[in-house]
């Protein structure tokens, strides 16, 4: 598991350019923070395109050693073809991966992220 959360969490530091430009893209409602379902719904719509960044051999699926080979592969590949495809990937990215970032960056532990703690949260 830590194995592939590092490996996820790698591809959301890929995306950090990405948050920092679409800060407003990502607040839905406008109310100047984003909460854990913006963000779960930001990194959902970006995910495939992440998780292809991975894909050495560019098959459209992460193998195993793609995925960082720990014992969650067999979990992640939910339909148990022996590959994660970017659905099975960004599933993971949203149920495990997003909670964890959106954790880290909320300071102030209020269940939202002001645009002082995302920028923050990119710099770590």
């Amino acid at each position: 598991m830590r194995t592939a959360v590092v490996t996820m969490i790698c591809i959301m530091s890929l995306c950090a350019s990405a948050f920092a430009d679409d800060f407003r893209g990502i607040d839905i409602n406008k109310d100047g923070r984003i909460d854990l379902q913006e963000f779960q719904g930001f990194v959902k719509e970006i995910g495939p395109s992440k998780i292809r960044q991975f894909d050495a051999d560019a098959d459209g699926f992460l193998s195993e050693k793609e995925f960082a080979g720990d014992g969650n592969f067999k979990k992640e590949d939910a339909n148990r073809d022996g590959k994660i495809d970017p659905q099975e990937g960004t599933q993971f990215l949203v149920a495990v991966i997003a909670p964890t970032k959106f954790k880290s960056y909320d300071m102030n532990r209020d269940g939202y992220l002001d645009k002082n703690e995302f920028e923050a949260g990119q710099m770590k």
